[in-house]
């Protein structure tokens, strides 16, 4: 910024030395030193809030720009539904019947209807999966259940663990 160098300061340094004293440098050095360091301050605060404003001007000259956009698309679109308007407004009310009737269904109708299809899938595929478990379920029961043999003599039950015998 200043270009002083070791010379410059060191003149300087003697000179302050002479005409202050040896007593009252030490003082003058620091209030010279607090008042570079609010002049830095002073400097960066100002630095900072120059940059703040050119991002926010950056930042209005962004949003304008996308504004003027968006309102040119809503003034094209606006121009082309009042086209579509003045154009339906010409035909006569007989031939939009006669257009509904021959075009089929509609884009609703048919989202609707793919929707009844997943749904019908749906079901039919929950209900096949409650049937499978269901079934799962009774097979697992019978062959748990102890069953008696035809003879009529009483199933063999299971013995329990034999306990680990303590060593001590």
């Amino acid at each position: 910024m200043f270009d002083i160098g070791f010379a410059e300061l060191f003149l300087l340094s003697v000179i302050a030395l002479v005409v202050l004293g040896p007593e009252r440098l030490p003082e003058a050095a620091r209030a010279v030193g607090r008042w570079a360091g609010k002049a830095r301050a002073f400097a960066r605060s100002i630095t900072n809030e120059l940059d703040k404003e050119v991002r926010y001007s950056e930042t209005t000259a962004q949003l304008r720009a996308a504004q003027a956009s968006v309102k040119k698309q809503m003034d094209d679109f606006e121009a082309e539904a009042k086209k579509d308007v003045t154009a339906g407004e010409q035909k006569p009310a007989e031939s939009d019947a006669k257009d509904k009737a021959d075009d089929g269904p509609t884009p609703d109708e048919i989202e609707d209807q793919r929707i009844a299809e997943l749904n019908a899938k749906a079901d039919a595929e929950a209900f096949a999966a409650e049937a499978e478990k269901a079934k799962t379920k009774a097979e697992q029961q019978s062959d748990s259940s102890t069953q008696e043999p035809a003879d009529g003599t009483p199933a063999p039950q299971a013995r329990p663990a034999a306990a680990p015998e303590k060593r001590g």
